[in-house]
Order: C-alpha cells, then sequence, then structure tokens
C-alpha cells in the first residue's frame, strides 16, 4: 500500500505483532494439547499396568490362559459371583477387560450355583 492510501508505519507494525501474537498463543496451544494427550496416554498405561497386576496378583490362571495363543477363554459361569457378590462381579468385569486387552473372547459357560450342587455325580464322557 502506498503513502496516499492513509496507512502509517505504525498500523502496519501493529498487524505484524498482532499475527506474531496468534501463531504464539496458536503454538503453545498446541503444545498444551500435546501435553494433554501425552498425559491421558500415560493415565490410560497407567491403568493398564494396574489392570494387569490386579488379574495376575487375583486370576494367575486366567491371565495364562488369555496370554496363549488362543482365540477364546472359556469360564464357568459359577467362577465369579456364584452367591451374587458385588466385588465379584467387579473382578469379572475385570477379568473380561483383561481378555479383551489380549484380543480373546469371553465364553461363559454353565449354570449358576451349578458347580455347588453336592448331588451332582461325575459323567463319563466318551
Amino acid at each position: 500500500m502506498g503513502k496516499g492510501e492513509g496507512r502509517t508505519k505504525g498500523q502496519s507494525v501493529v498487524h505484524v505483532e498482532v499475527s506474531l501474537v496468534r501463531f504464539a498463543y496458536g503454538a503453545e496451544e498446541e503444545r498444551i494439547r500435546d501435553m494433554l494427550i501425552m498425559t491421558e496416554e500415560t493415565k490410560l498405561r497407567e491403568k493398564e499396568s494396574a489392570l494387569t497386576a490386579k488379574i495376575a496378583r487375583l486370576l494367575p490362571d486366567f491371565a495364562k490362559s488369555c496370554r496363549e495363543n488362543v482365540d477364546a477363554v472359556i469360564i464357568h459361569q459359577d467362577s465369579f459371583a456364584a452367591d451374587y457378590q458385588d466385588e465379584e462381579y467387579t473382578i469379572l468385569g475385570i477379568a473380561i477387560k483383561f481378555a479383551g486387552l489380549h484380543g480373546k473372547e469371553v465364553r461363559i459357560i454353565g449354570k449358576n450355583r451349578e458347580t455347588l450342587k453336592e448331588s451332582r455325580k461325575p459323567v463319563l464322557l466318551q
């Protein structure tokens, strides 16, 4: 723009400064966003590690089964909350999540308290 269009040097400088502030703000905003994403990813990794440690402690055989080269893990319904305990429901949910982290399908078989009945006789399968 020429001198005759009414713009002074000060106006040009102000425009440049505003652009730099916007650029600096955008870069800072992007850095903060990246930090938040990294923080969320770190939190998820920590939660996954805690879940893995809990399953290894509470259900070591189940954890081992999930790490094997199989498509599905089969558990009996009585393995969790046969007497309707709330904490057992939580453990079942954790077990299902753990299996999913390892790409396993979970199949639940049997009927409630089926394995706890004393009158049940063994059946010979041929």
